[in-house]
């Protein structure tokens, strides 16, 4: 298997991860925020952004 792989394979377990956890775990309040200020989507956004740069890579 190669490397890459695995490393997108890491960075996809993050995101299932992200979708799963409980917001009370994320935030010390149960306050609604704007998606652009909302901690789970950017983590979400840099962790596909992640598999897509390692299964882009040709190296």
């Amino acid at each position: 298997m190669d490397g890459r792989f695995v490393y997108a394979a890491v960075f996809a377990a993050v995101i299932v991860w992200l979708l799963v956890v409980p917001t009370s775990r994320l935030y010390d309040d149960d306050q609604v925020r704007p998606w652009y200020r909302n901690v789970r989507f950017w983590a979400i956004c840099v962790a596909a952004t992640q598999v897509i740069i390692y299964l882009a890579w040709n190296g």
